[in-house]
């Protein structure tokens, strides 16, 4: 009988490398999904409204280092996981009780389905057909969909609910805009003016859209997690130094994507770029506001092992 397992908030030995581990492994998968967002959504509507060109950009190399990244992160991740579940007191212990952990616990299998999509993901964009980046988006967006089986959401009501469909949503709007800032970026600097123009703007439209889902089901979850206005009011005060220093640099990477953006655009004169790069500062505002409320609503009593950052739930056999 497998029963669900969810450690402690406090941080051990194994716990910041694993909490660290696991955030690089989100990122690249972001950067995956925001990428191949970014190609199929925004870039190509763009070049083909103003009749532009092949670029060296078109190579989905950014695609395809996103998911190196996330492959290497993942194997990382699961040795720590393999670690802080069975004790293992040495390597050899933990990479003997990896296939225990696949097998065994619901982390694992479902690890095993985004490892999955990541080898899908790389042959799609192997294959020389236009419609290849689509298919690769699908993969991407299963393998960030997939994650949520590793939140506090799915833990909590062992299977599907309000609460694991929010976070869902907000995971995909998460990727799609957060993912497509590195490519947004790179676009700029080699499109033609005309284009580049286009594209921010498509992005902008994009990134409101996804800024409104993020609001609304970080709301949700902060009501659902905190346990109400009293359990928001009761662990706003709860905020550890840990939580801080990650919204900081979440705050900070925003705001420099953004400052890198708009000065590219600005040195280049793109015409409607200052309109377009104001929506684009106003989303990273919220998106960084969003991430300190999130935080501060659904972080948790220590005592109850519930928690912002570091849930883990787990299946053990």
């Amino acid at each position: 009988m497998r029963t669900a397992f969810v450690p402690s908030f406090s941080l051990t030995q194994v716990e910041l490398p694993l909490a660290l581990v696991r955030g690089f492994f989100v990122a690249a998968l972001f950067s995956a999904f925001g990428a191949l967002v970014f190609r199929s959504l925004i870039r190509a509507p763009s070049e083909n409204m103003r009749g532009g060109k092949a670029l060296l950009f078109d190579r989905p190399s950014l695609a395809y280092w996103s998911v190196l990244a996330a492959a290497l992160s993942m194997l990382g991740w699961l040795v720590l996981e393999a670690v802080a579940i069975t004790d293992a007191g040495s390597a050899g212990e933990a990479v003997t009780a990896i296939p225990s952990v696949i097998r065994d616990t619901s982390f694992g299998n479902i690890l095993a389905a985004q490892a999955l999509a990541l080898l899908g993901i790389a042959a799609a964009l192997m294959i020389e057909r236009p419609a290849r980046h689509f298919g690769a988006m699908g993969l991407a967006g299963m393998a960030v969909v997939l994650q949520a089986g590793h939140s506090h959401a799915y833990a909590m009501a062992h299977g599907l609910s309000l609460l694991l469909l929010s976070q869902v949503m907000h995971l995909l709007a998460a990727g799609a805009w957060l993912g497509g800032l590195v490519p947004l970026l790179l676009f700029v600097r080699e499109a033609p003016p005309n284009t580049s123009a286009t594209a921010a703007q498509r992005f902008s439209a994009l990134g409101v859209s996804c800024v409104l889902v993020l609001a609304a089901t970080a709301t949700f979850q902060g009501w659902a997690l905190a346990g109400g206005l009293w359990g928001i009011g009761r662990n706003s005060l709860r905020l550890g130094p840990s939580d801080e220093t990650f919204e900081q640099i979440g705050a900070a990477l925003l705001t420099s994507m953004h400052n890198a953006t708009h000065r590219k655009l600005r040195q280049r004169g793109l015409p409607h770029a200052e309109q377009a790069l104001k929506s684009r500062r106003r989303d990273c505002v919220a998106h960084a506001a969003i991430l300190i409320t999130r935080c501060h609503m659904t972080n948790a009593d220590h005592e109850s092992g519930r928690a912002c950052l570091w849930a883990r739930p787990f299946r053990l056999g």
